[in-house]
């Protein structure tokens, strides 16, 4: 019997994230990206588990940085997301996955975001 494997996710239908190689691809342009480990961290985290669409801004510090024995801040949340969204525009996306909502809350915007597995 086969078993199903989280591949990747598929973002606003054209943007691709793999988990295994760490990159975004657009599949409209071909252009790829790969990302860094933390920022792979924090995007397979809040793919993962934003239940409702809305994170704590302390949930994410710890399973992206503290959980891995590095120091974490807001102020490091806030460059992850900023160069993430720098990310997306270099592979030609304009969308933003993550926006602040409030003080401490982001909202990830999870209705077009898909799962893909593959057997193994």
């Amino acid at each position: 019997m086969p078993v199903m494997k989280l591949y990747g996710y598929t973002l606003f239908g054209n943007l691709e994230y793999r988990i295994n190689t760490r990159q975004l691809i657009n599949v409209k342009n071909g252009k790829v990206k790969k990302i860094s480990d933390t920022k792979a961290r924090f995007l397979e985290f809040i793919l993962s588990n934003s239940n409702g669409g809305y994170l704590h801004d302390e949930d994410i510090i710890f399973h992206v940085w503290e959980k891995y024995e590095m120091s974490g801040s807001r102020s490091q949340l806030s460059n992850t997301i900023k160069s993430l969204n720098m990310d997306f525009l270099n592979v030609g996306f304009n969308k933003k996955l993550v926006t602040w909502y409030t003080k401490h809350t982001y909202f990830i915007d999870l209705d077009e975001v898909k799962r893909c597995y593959v057997e193994v």
